[in-house]
């Protein structure tokens, strides 16, 4: 499960997790978010290896990213 907060509603957003050399695993199309904290299912330990890894957000014209590791 990734969790985020976002401070007002997005019109549109999408998810994306890229592996230490940039490249997107995983990603996902959300559509309009409300504000507050937001969930998203994801299973990459079924499909990747374990290690570090980056999640982007991208809401509108704001991108946010953030280390994760997977264990």
């Amino acid at each position: 499960m990734i969790s985020f907060y976002l401070a007002n509603e997005a019109g549109s957003a999408r998810i994306s997790v890229l592996n230490v050399k940039g490249a997107v695993v995983w990603q996902k199309n959300l559509g309009r978010l409300p504000a507050g904290t937001n969930n998203v299912g994801w299973s990459g330990l079924k499909n990747l290896p374990s290690g570090s890894y980056h999640v982007k957000l991208e809401t509108g014209s704001t991108v946010s990213v953030y280390k994760i590791e997977l264990r």
